[in-house]
């Protein structure tokens, strides 16, 4: 018995996919430069390597969920919540874990002991959240669309536009 997978072609040239894809590279190499580093068993350097796994793991889920379209008009995800959840979580996580990134690219900025690695972590961490907000800005942006659609769409016997 063949498992068949519905992946949709268009999502990958899309800005949010693309964007995700940069935050899961941006951060795939923050955390692992950073990891390198001989003092990087010291706790802001944990911090900053901590938010770069989340970031790679979460972003690297979402991808997928976009390029095999469980995210559809009424459910999304593995949890098939609602898709307003969804949307509402997404920017939850985008804006958390901007505010995160932040915090590690200072983390790192500020203790980088004259290492390259944690230099280089730390730019790509102040990249990573430049992308993040970009994300939650556009998730933003979304939810907003949806909250119009829902609030012109006609209901059973009732046009609230007429």
């Amino acid at each position: 018995m063949a498992l068949a997978v519905e992946v949709d072609p268009t999502v990958v040239s899309s800005f949010a996919f693309l964007l995700l894809v940069f935050e899961w590279f941006t951060a795939l190499v923050a955390f692992s430069t950073v990891a390198a580093a001989p003092h990087s068993n010291e706790g802001p350097l944990q911090f900053v390597i901590f938010t770069g796994v989340c970031v790679w793991l979460v972003s690297a889920y979402i991808a997928l969920i976009y390029v095999f379209t469980q995210r559809e008009e009424n459910k999304a995800g593995i949890l098939n919540l609602p898709l307003e959840t969804w949307m509402k979580a997404e920017f939850v996580y985008f804006a958390l874990f901007s505010f995160f990134s932040f915090v590690s690219f200072i983390c790192a900025a500020a203790h980088t002991h004259g290492n390259s690695n944690i230099k280089a972590g730390a730019a790509f961490m102040f990249f990573n959240m430049l992308a993040m907000i970009g994300s939650a800005i556009m998730s933003n942006e979304e939810i907003k669309q949806q909250q119009a659609n829902e609030a012109n769409s006609t209901y059973i016997g009732v046009n609230p536009s007429a």
